[in-house]
């Protein structure tokens, strides 16, 4: 009995530590892109949207750094993504959950961080150093999503995705416009 409380007591110690790691991340990126987001005037709401490009821009960076392919770097990047997003439907309460249109801009700005991430790989001479610096330009340049508003919909399906909150319709969304939101990144920043 005494091993089964150890490693139960052990399991909650390793979570309690991903926990607070995890918050310690949170509080970097909401930090850093509250920042940008006041050194560029823009909307106080396009924090959220800076903090998921730049989280994916350095999230994929970190895995093409230690050798993982790109197109295996895209993916690990969308699955932690969606994976967020699913862990905030599950744990908010029914009334604080992120609408389906939230969750459009907040996958939508997942990608615009992944071609950004690629662009800056491909042509260092060509983008700012800073990671940040680039996400405050596509977003000082209105080319990721700085409100759910910005998300491409006609009216009715977004007045549908600002009603409910379905992950389903969110993650098709974002599979759907991958590409176009690749190529709008890569047409609007060519320099």
């Amino acid at each position: 009995m005494k091993k089964l409380a150890r490693r139960f007591l052990l399991v909650i110690i390793i979570l309690f530590i991903f926990q607070f790691f995890l918050f310690i991340t949170n509080a970097y990126f909401v930090n850093i892109s509250e920042k940008k987001t006041r050194e560029l005037n823009l909307p106080v709401l396009a924090a959220n949207s800076i903090k998921h490009a730049y989280a994916a821009n350095l999230l994929y960076s970190t895995f093409r750094s230690i050798g993982i392919p790109s197109q295996s770097s895209e993916n690990l990047v969308i699955f932690f993504g969606k994976a967020n997003e699913v862990a905030e439907h599950e744990l908010l309460s029914t009334e604080r959950r992120d609408s389906t249109l939230e969750m459009m801009k907040d996958l939508g700005n997942n990608v615009a961080g992944i071609k950004s991430a690629e662009l800056m790989e491909a042509f260092p001479e060509k983008y700012p150093s800073q990671r940040i610096d680039f996400i405050g330009d596509l977003a000082k340049n209105s080319l990721i999503f700085l409100s759910p508003d910005a998300v491409p919909l006609d009216e009715k399906d977004k007045l549908e995705a600002t009603k409910n909150s379905s992950l389903k319709s969110a993650f098709t969304w974002a599979d759907q416009n991958k590409v176009a939101i690749f190529n709008k990144i890569t047409t609007n920043t060519e320099r």
